[in-house]
């Protein structure tokens, strides 16, 4: 008995070891259906007030935040380019009618062709770097939610800086107007001159002048804070504390430090994604002549009334030309341009690990000794002020003894925030306290 080969059955074979191998490729690497959700849930109906806490802020940036949803909207498509690029394997059915034959109506298949780009290794190529760019988004919707959540998270702890801040000033402006309250009843009384009724005044005025910055200051940071997590105008924040904890890597030799970054990095595993998605582009163009494949039924011929479905011929497309070496060139160079770029992310990392180690450092020594200056300023205040009222002491002094009190006070309270915002840039780099718990999606 003579053995051959259905066309249906040729069909049936491909499209089942098409669709075996892209399955079984998906096991064993990343089911990629599960990585990302196709939506993200919707914000919180907060109403016109939130309590603005380190989950609370996380929680309704990665909701509303336009840059991680353009973020995650890009990984969306990366996925749905997989899918687009894993459909470009399958077989596809060329079918040629006659609907006209001597003078009567008819439809009858004169030609049967199907594609088979399986055959083509571009093709699986590109299905190869479409599973790496769509993992090259993956981090880098993973980098674009931890900058902007460190971003966030920098200026809520300006903003409780800023609220200590507009603190100090009260505090300064209460004691300044008690000296310009005891000023003006001397001066009254005839036991002071009008200039140094003058200079409590200045002085008091001046503080409020400074303190009226400081909530136009506060202003802008809430309605930047706001903005970024895509709340109305009206919505009014209550703030609570939060303390950025330290680091075990802020005593680790640098390069400790640097190792650690450098393997945690989401820009260096989205750029590895890149890089090996642009050497597939390099083989993919190198064998870019082998146009396609396909299986051919004979043709009609004299006394056929339809296609013979056996004795099928298999059969290979060859495009050559010119352009093929240039193309070729042109991905190589890209690949350059990546493996580049790649370096010079491991000299930021490095750059921005030693630096921010190193502002940590000096913010704890600068932190000790304006403790111990505003300790001392304070107590210098303190006695002058008791001479002031015995009449042992000029308002300038005790003025300006106030005014240094509250400089050495504000220079305690810059120390700190400089150390908690250099510790949230090392937390970043290191993904440790906050930024643990940010993973490729929420």
């Amino acid at each position: 008995m003579k053995n051959k080969f259905n066309l249906f059955q040729i069909l049936a074979l491909t499209l089942a070891l098409v669709t075996w191998s892209c399955e079984e490729e998906e096991l064993q690497n990343v089911l990629y259906g599960q990585v990302c959700p196709s939506g993200v849930k919707a914000p919180k109906n907060i109403g016109s007030k939130m309590l603005v806490t380190p989950d609370t802020l996380r929680d309704q940036l990665f909701h509303s935040n336009t840059s991680i949803l353009l973020g995650l909207n890009k990984v969306h498509q990366a996925k749905a380019e997989i899918n687009v690029a894993r459909a470009n394997l399958y077989p596809s059915l060329n079918l040629g009618a006659l609907l006209f034959s001597a003078g009567k109506p008819t439809f009858t298949a004169s030609a049967v062709e199907v594609l088979l780009p399986f055959l083509v290794p571009s093709k699986w190529v590109d299905y190869d770097q479409s599973k790496d760019q769509f993992l090259s988004q993956m981090h880098a919707l993973k980098a674009i939610r931890l900058n902007s959540y460190a971003s966030a998270y920098s200026v809520y702890q300006m903003i409780l800086s800023d609220l200590k801040l507009y603190r100090i000033l009260q505090d300064e402006i209460k004691d300044l107007e008690d000296i310009q309250n005891t000023v003006h009843k001397l001066y009254l009384a005839g036991l002071t001159s009008k200039s140094d009724f003058d200079k409590a005044t200045g002085y008091t005025q001046m503080a409020k002048a400074g303190i009226s910055k400081v909530e136009g200051i506060i202003a802008k940071e809430q309605s930047g804070l706001r903005h970024a997590m895509g709340l109305d105008s009206d919505v009014q924040f209550t703030w609570q504390e939060a303390a950025v904890s330290s680091s075990p890597y802020e005593s680790a030799p640098v390069k400790q430090v640097v190792s650690q970054a450098l393997k945690l990095s989401p820009e260096m595993s989205q750029i590895n994604a890149m890089y090996k998605a642009a050497q597939e582009e390099v083989f993919s163009n190198e064998y870019a002549f082998i146009g396609g494949g396909s299986i051919q039924s004979p043709s009609l011929t004299s006394g056929n009334s339809s296609v013979a479905f056996d004795n099928v011929n298999i059969g290979l497309n060859f495009n050559i030309g010119y352009a093929q070496v240039a193309m070729v060139e042109l991905s190589e160079e890209r690949a350059k341009e990546i493996e580049i770029r790649k370096q010079e992310i491991k000299y930021e990392l490095a750059d921005r690990s030693e630096y921010s180690q190193k502002l940590v450092q000096e913010a704890i020594n600068r932190q000790e000794l304006s403790l111990s200056a505003e300790k001392a300023f304070k107590s210098v205040y303190e006695r002058e002020l008791i001479k002031y009222k015995y009449g042992y002491l000029d308002v300038l002094t005790l003025l300006q003894s106030r005014s240094k009190y509250r400089e050495a006070t504000i220079e305690v309270l810059k120390a700190k925030t400089e150390l908690d915002l250099s510790r949230i840039v090392l937390h970043r780099l290191l993904l440790s306290d906050e930024f643990s718990e940010i993973k490729n999606c929420y």
